[in-house]
């Protein structure tokens, strides 16, 4: 179908980001750099560029393009055209991460998997749509 051709597609840009990534490992502001001008295309846009999981988009879509807080420092997107030294509110991707992290602890509690680092994974999401829960539970977390 055309959703797993976008998969594979977009499995094959993050690889192609892991390894740029890789030449920078020394540096955090570099590698911050290199991810900030990635662009992945999304492989739930269709060939219309809309979004076929609107409704049940992942948090990440949610708040594209408006100030966020990571790692207690705001970011905002230089393509959203917020103006620079103005002062803006931010959405606390910091607690949401928090929140998300109990969330998967949860799931990883109830399959009784006693590694709790693992519930801090960030998995793709062509690998989500791609593989059954189980399945990912069962190779990815254990």
């Amino acid at each position: 179908s055309d959703t797993l051709l976008r998969c594979n597609d977009m499995d094959r840009a993050i690889r192609r980001l892991e390894i740029r990534l890789q030449k920078h490992t020394d540096s955090p502001q570099m590698q911050a750099y290199v991810l900030a001008r990635e662009r992945v295309r999304c492989p739930l846009l269709d060939k219309n560029m809309d979004c076929v999981l609107y409704p049940y988009r992942p948090i990440t879509c949610r708040v594209y393009g408006i100030p966020t807080k990571i790692q207690g420092k705001a970011h905002v997107c230089g393509k959203a055209r917020f103006i620079k030294g103005e002062t803006y509110p931010v959405f606390d991707l910091d607690q949401v991460y928090k929140d998300l992290f109990l969330l998967s602890k949860g799931i990883l509690d109830e399959a009784k998997i006693d590694n709790t680092e693992k519930a801090s994974l960030l998995i793709s999401m062509s690998k989500v749509i791609q593989t059954p829960v189980d399945d990912l539970i069962r190779k990815d977390f254990r």
